[in-house]
């Protein structure tokens, strides 16, 4: 039979198998393409140019003319071209339904600075009020102008209030189908090549149990150029209609207004989005009061005229939260070791808390992969600014000359500041670049924000873990990275039995455990380890019914949208054997 290639559109968003009960219908594309061959299937992904040539012959489109629910965040980061430092920020996230439009838009450190309403608009001026004017917007992504397609105005526009992203059309105007540089990382289920500029562009899909739930494969397109200086990225795709995946409520203009109370204005003039600031952190407390009236996150209220640090021991979880983030060196004594260990310590509890927490707060048997969702939860736990400050200043921890005795520890909170997920003010590493120094540092954070990885990656992996003892911080790191990459078979026996022990059947606790066992199904080294492992019958009852769960869901969601890219039939015959009930 000849050889033909074709891209399965879905009309119908199918219910998850992850719910007791299923989710609504919502029409919208899934984005997963196969070749077929003879009698058998060969996935796209040995075959990354013929996917990328299946998208452009398509019609990928979704938005507000498509679909009656979804959301996407577009990062516009500008950065110097020699320094590849970050400069200047400006993200936004978009969100439709059949009651409202909203675009609400954060400079770099994660203040908000605009928000518009269907056709209100809110702008955070310089001295720390909102003004309060008629406002139109559209946001328009298919290749061209792409500086220019997130408008924002004072008069109506003509396409007001739409919401059009165009895959294919930014794929064919900006793919070089010539290069031989397209490849695919099945670890991080992502396309990459250059562009015809040369500069690079990377589309990453997502595992079938995040595309029934957000109603996408869709995770991430990101393309950047260096000598100008711009990095651009979309992501946090869902079509999703549930509440659970909103990244804010979309409130009636008149409602904001009247909990923003005496700090807004009502503009006599029109709306000008250029008169906010675009960078630092003015109207940092309206940022965060504007943040919790919409839902974007939660704003503790303490005594500010308190004593810091006895506030801090009586604190609950998401209080000490914001203070180990804002006052450190208030709240211990950071000048002399044991006051810097103290803080060390404190700050990275804070990390396993908001990683942790965003888990429980789902409450659902597989948590999200994608790790932009990620990071869009903890800052619903959290707030945007409060996450820029706890990622600087645990940079500014892990920098301390202090760890120059104690390197292991710097490798442990470095990989957990890495496991929060890829910052939406970082360009392509470029923030991280002094921690990128070290092939193996780099290794450990592009693994957790599911990049790609070199060769020079993994060897600086398996060199950690001949050259240091299995109870060290570096081996432990240097294992779990691995895990991430879809490499188990390059980790020695003794390793990984150690890391499955500590993370899983003596987990710290059980949200951990079960998100050490999602990561391990989302891998195929992991799904044939924990196959094996049931084989073997090794693991106690309720961590061998959690594993069972857990691969049924992974299998459930395989079968129901064909995706062998991520789980091989191979082993979809084998589970499927294991799994059946005695």
């Amino acid at each position: 039979m000849k050889e033909h290639i074709y891209l399965l559109l879905s009309v119908a968003l199918l219910p998850s198998l992850l719910y007791a009960q299923p989710t609504p219908a919502e029409s919208g594309p899934m984005i997963y393409a196969r070749v077929s061959k003879g009698s058998g299937l060969n996935l796209l992904p040995e075959r990354p140019g013929a996917f990328l040539k299946a998208i452009t012959d398509a019609d990928i489109v979704f938005g507000s003319a498509l679909t009656k629910s979804g959301r996407f965040q577009r990062r516009l980061l500008g950065h110097g071209a020699a320094t590849r430092q970050p400069s200047d920020l400006l993200r936004s996230v978009v969100e439709w339904s059949p009651e409202h439009r909203s675009v609400v838009s954060a400079d770099k450190t994660g203040s908000i600075k605009i928000g518009v309403f269907d056709d209100k608009g809110f702008l955070l001026s310089n001295d720390g009020t909102w003004i309060q004017a008629n406002a139109y917007w559209a946001m328009k992504v298919d290749g061209s102008e792409l500086t220019g397609e997130h408008q924002i105005a004072g008069t109506p526009l003509a396409d007001a209030g739409e919401i059009h992203f165009d895959l294919s059309s930014l794929v064919r105007r900006n793919w070089d189908f010539e290069s031989k540089n397209v490849r695919w990382d099945g670890e991080c289920l992502t396309f990459s090549a250059r562009m015809a500029n040369e500069c690079p562009i990377r589309i990453r899909l997502r595992t079938p149990n995040d595309a029934l739930r957000l109603g996408t494969d869709l995770s991430e397109v990101a393309m950047s150029d260096p000598q100008l200086g711009l990095c651009l990225c979309w992501n946090r795709f869902s079509l999703s209609p549930s509440e659970k995946l909103r990244a804010f409520a979309s409130l009636p203009a008149n409602v904001i207004e009247k909990r923003l109370g005496e700090s807004c204005k009502i503009a006599e003039g029109e709306f000008d989005w250029r008169q906010a600031p675009l960078s630092g952190s003015e109207g940092e407390e309206q940022s965060h009061r504007f943040a919790e009236i919409i839902g974007l996150s939660t704003n503790p209220q303490y005594d500010a005229s308190a004593e810091l640090a006895q506030t801090y021991e009586s604190a609950d979880e998401r209080l000490k939260f914001r203070l180990a983030a804002r006052y450190p060196s208030e709240i211990w004594e950071v000048g002399n070791v044991e006051g810097f260990a103290d803080c060390f310590e404190e700050m990275y509890g804070r990390l396993s808390w908001v990683i942790d927490e965003r888990y429980r707060r789902r409450g659902e048997l597989l948590g999200i992969d994608d790790e932009a969702i990620l990071w869009q939860e903890a800052e619903r736990v959290t707030s945007p600014i409060e996450m820029y400050q706890l990622v600087q200043r645990a940079r500014e921890l892990a920098a301390a000359d202090i760890f120059a005795r104690s390197p292991g520890q710097r490798i442990g909170f470095l990989a957990k500041l890495a496991e929060l997920g890829h910052p939406p003010f970082d360009a392509e590493g470029g923030e991280f670049a002094q921690e990128f120094e070290d092939p193996f540092v780099e290794a450990i954070f592009r693994a957790r924000w599911q990049w790609p990885c070199q060769t020079e990656h993994l060897t600086a992996c398996q060199k950690i873990v001949q050259n240091y003892r299995v109870e060290t911080i570096q081996s432990q790191v240097a294992t779990d990275t691995l895990v991430r990459l879809d490499q188990i078979d390059m980790i020695p026996t003794l390793e990984i039995e150690l890391w499955y022990r500590e993370h899983v059947l003596r987990a710290p606790n059980p949200a951990h455990g079960m998100r050490m066992l999602t990561l391990l199904s989302s891998r195929k080294s992991g799904q044939a380890y924990l196959l094996n492992r049931l084989r073997k019958n090794s693991d106690p009852l309720n961590v061998t019914a959690g594993v069972r769960n857990i691969l049924q869901a992974r299998l459930d969601a395989v079968r129901k949208l064909k995706r062998y890219d991520f789980m091989s039939q191979e082993i979809v015959l084998e589970l499927a054997q294991v799994l059946r009930p005695e």
